[in-house]
């Protein structure tokens, strides 16, 4: 009779701890989803409130400002004409930050891009972000385009919404089809 209640109890005890290994798993991935769904906000805010406030000071100042965006180090530094740095935007570590940009005919990604403010409020070059998650798939895309003829600087966020999950490695293609193929742009939603 012992052994069968030992046996009973350390039956229990498993199914408790089942049960309780179970519940942490799920709070885990839980509050590892809410933390990266933060980030992912954060850092959009983060870079398009950066591009918008240092385009509209100098528009109002006159000042030109260097913005050194370093996708690698995670960090946003702004610098006077004279390289003072003015302000470092720090931010978030887990995500990863790619650009698409075209050196002297050759489409790249790139990581490191320095741009400058104009007088008249826009910037020296258009350029677009794409935002990647924890696991390296793309989550958002802030775009900006400088018009030069109208002195107007746009700022465009999008989220992607559907559609199969693009890598890193993807990305480049992804991004040039992306502007001919109008059922790619149908897995976005502007922000």
């Amino acid at each position: 009779m012992k052994n069968k209640e030992k046996g009973i109890i350390l039956i229990e005890v498993l199914i408790v701890f089942g049960i309780l290994v179970s519940i942490f798993s799920i709070t885990f991935i839980t509050f590892k989803h809410i933390e990266e769904k933060k980030d992912l906000e954060k850092a959009v805010i983060k870079i398009s409130e950066v591009i918008d406030e240092y385009t509209l000071k100098s528009l109002s100042t006159g000042m030109i400002y260097k913005i050194d965006i370093d996708y690698l180090d995670k960090n946003i530094k702004i610098k006077t004409i004279t390289d003072k740095i003015e302000e470092t935007i720090n931010l978030p570590t887990k995500l990863s930050y790619l650009v698409p940009y075209t050196i002297n005919g050759s489409s790249q990604l790139i990581d490191k891009l320095s741009i400058t403010t104009t007088m008249d409020g826009n910037l020296s070059d258009s350029f677009t972000t794409y935002i990647l998650d924890y696991s390296g798939k793309i989550k958002y895309r802030i775009a900006t385009y400088t018009f030069q003829e109208n002195k107007i600087l746009k700022i465009n966020i999008y989220k992607k919404i559907s559609g199969v999950s693009i890598s890193k490695k993807e990305l480049l293609k992804y991004h040039e089809l992306l502007f001919s193929v109008e059922e790619l742009n149908n897995e976005w939603r502007k922000q």
